[in-house]
């Protein structure tokens, strides 16, 4: 036992040496141990040294700093193109990346041989991998110049193994793709790994995962377990047909053909993937403790075991992060949507509502959608969405405010409703709504002056008078990139998706019950803070006076969107008005004591007159309108014209 106590503890010593140490170890320590021992002894290591040798005669070589030096010299060449360009008319941009794309590839298939075919160098082969994946991010997010030459380049791939039998093979469209090849290597790299007696080396793989999803994100986790290709929770936009493959096994059309294997993996190789699962899965698992999303639970789950419990782990784990931030908070509400826990949503809704913020309506639309369809939750469901309707009108609201500060003005509000009873379209109307918008517009917030523009754009002094007042967008770097996480904050204070919120708002109402009932009262409130909306001529007009603002282009949108909204609005109001108004006269039709009976067909008589004594030349009838009787000769004006009936003061509402 003491032997082996004291090779255990030396073990243990040299696998925690660096490698210039472990090398330094053997060379001075170890090596003259074998001029002392027997020559049995002595001859038994030389013969393990020379089958070892012959094992690895021909391996690659991956020389990861030459690699480096090589495309650091491209990218800074691509660098320097770019510049050229604005002065050339065409550069090498496309030939650049071509040429750094064609240096990786040809790398890849060393990379795979010497963790698969080799089964050593595993560190060296992932941080090679992982120098890659950097350089094609760099290529796919690097700013300036056309990417087009980038996304849409045929690459094939060709992975051989030391015989030159093509293992696998890959026709790419678009280098971008080039990572789902990374993620298969990877997974030959860890299945290869997990095979070996290299204990050391094995448990560094949750590092190398946590590497690997740093480099790239969470999902690229998942496609690794499936070789590379994209899953279902993955973007929308992958085919599957980029991906084409030659399998090296005869037999490959008995065994199973899911992502989760490798043609070309034996048995023992195959047995590998489990425990690389559970590897994944606990990285995953970590990473939904710290942000938690629908996403990533529905992704854990599709590669957990049958049987393993991981969805009730996975519930503790969301109720107790659930209230620790608005992030957590909405992933909550969206992950318990989607398992119909409304038991569950409402409590987190009575205890911290305050935690969700504008941008989190998708998940709270989510979560009013699953209360809707429990009937004990259903007014609850209303209640959200009614609640949320107005504060977005509202949100509306305020930020037209800044635009038309006198809008709320009484004087104006009672010269709106005078507006709202001149008839659509006439001059009348549009002078009377030319001179409100005038009336309430801000200031500085008419568009620039043609003269002050052109003078501005030739580099000449704006002639005085006429500057423009109102301050240029000063956020417009916010839609350089709308990917950016970083800037979600500061694109919902300045950039707010009122519009997106509005509208979703009003979806999700039109598919409860008792929906159509809420959209009503919404609209009514509506109306009663903007009676703008209630005309379309004033609601376009006030959009011309802010369109030009770069500043103002969400206030646009969403001011389309409720326009849209109160028109359908006041069409369905309009047609209800109408069908009571049909029920009624049907109801007094039949309720109506039955007609007489009329003179025989022998006897003939005067009809009787309907029109006033003594007028015997006109011709007269009468009808209802809104329920109360109308006659036109009763309802004449001056000069015998029909002012009762079309005359300015019928309150001609724009319902087109």
């Amino acid at each position: 036992m003491a032997p082996k106590s004291a090779s255990s503890k030396f073990s243990k010593i040299y696998d925690s040496l660096p490698p210039d140490a472990q090398r330094v170890l053997v060379h001075d320590h170890l090596m003259p141990l074998l001029d002392l021992v027997p020559k049995e002894r002595s001859h038994k290591a030389s013969s393990a040294a020379t089958r070892l040798q012959k094992k690895f005669v021909g391996i690659p070589v991956l020389d990861l700093k030459a690699k480096q030096s090589e495309i650091n010299d491209l990218l800074e060449e691509l660098a320097r193109d770019a510049k050229r360009s604005f002065i050339k008319d065409r550069g090498n941009r496309e030939e650049l990346i071509s040429e750094i794309v064609d240096s990786l590839v040809d790398w890849l298939n060393d990379i795979w041989s010497v963790v698969y075919e080799y089964r050593t160098n595993f560190s060296l082969a992932h941080n090679c991998l992982l120098f890659a994946a950097h350089v094609l991010d760099n290529l796919a997010n690097a700013r300036g110049g056309c990417k087009c030459s980038f996304i849409n380049m045929f690459v094939a791939v060709t992975i051989k193994d030391k015989s030159g039998k093509v293992v696998k093979s890959f026709s790419l469209t678009g280098a971008n793709n080039i990572d789902g090849v990374l993620l298969w290597i990877w997974r030959e790299l860890f299945v290869s790994l997990l095979d070996t007696r290299n204990s050391h080396e094995q448990k560094r793989i949750p590092d190398m995962l946590a590497d690997i999803q740093t480099s790239m994100n969470w999902r690229s986790l998942q496609g690794l377990l499936f070789g590379g290709t994209k899953s279902e929770y993955d973007d929308e936009d992958y085919e599957e047909e980029c991906y084409q493959y030659l399998d090296d096994e005869e037999d490959a059309s008995e065994r199973c053909t899911c992502h989760y294997h490798a043609s070309h993996w034996s048995d023992r190789i195959d047995r590998r993937r489990f425990r690389l699962r559970d590897l994944v899965q606990e990285r995953l698992t970590a990473t939904f403790k710290t942000s938690p999303s629908l996403r990533l639970y529905a992704s854990i789950l599709s590669i957990a075991a049958e049987d393993s419990g991981l969805e009730g782990k996975l519930c503790d784990i969301l109720a107790s992060t659930a209230t620790s931030c608005s992030e957590s908070f909405a992933a909550a509400l969206d992950i318990h949507a989607a398992e119909g826990n409304t038991s569950n949503i409402v409590t987190l809704l009575d205890s911290h509502y305050h935690l969700l913020r504008p941008r989190d309506a998708p998940s709270l639309q989510s979560a009013a959608a699953a209360l809707a369809d429990n009937p004990l939750f259903l007014p609850r469901a209303l209640q959200i969405v009614e609640k949320e309707l107005v504060d977005t009108a509202r949100a509306v609201h305020d930020a037209l405010l800044v635009s038309f500060k006198s809008m709320d003005d009484e004087v104006h509000k009672q010269d709106m409703q005078q507006i709202l009873k001149l008839r659509t379209g006439s001059t009348p109307r549009e002078h009377r709504v030319e001179r409100w918008v005038d009336a309430v517009v801000t200031p500085g917030t008419n568009p620039a002056n043609p003269i002050a523009f052109a003078a501005m754009m030739m580099g000449m002094p704006i002639p005085p008078g006429m500057e423009d007042g109102d301050d240029a967008d000063a956020f417009g770097f916010l839609d350089m990139d709308q990917n950016d996480p970083d800037l979600d904050d500061l694109r919902e204070e300045f950039r707010p998706r009122m519009k997106d919120r509005f509208e979703g708002w009003t979806d999700t109402a039109e598919g409860m019950r008792g929906g159509p009932t809420v959209l009503m009262k919404a609209y009514r409130q509506i109306i009663e803070l903007m009676p703008f909306f209630a005309a379309r001529d004033v609601v376009e007009e006030m959009t011309v006076r802010i369109q030009d603002k770069a500043s103002k282009h969400h206030v646009c949108d969403a001011m389309d969107a409720i326009l849209a909204f109160t028109k359908q609005q006041r069409k369905k109001l309009t047609k209800q008005k109408a069908a009571a108004q049909n029920a009624s006269s049907a109801a007094s039709s039949s309720t109506s004591p039955p007609p007489t009976a009329g003179p025989s067909s022998s006897q003939t008589s005067t009809p009787p007159w309907f029109g006033p004594p003594g007028d015997t030349q006109g011709f007269s009838f009468s009808f209802a309108v809104n329920g109360s009787p109308f006659s036109p000769n009763n309802n004449r004006g001056p000069n015998n014209s029909m002012t009762g009936f079309f005359g300015s003061g019928g309150g001609m509402e724009d319902v087109d």
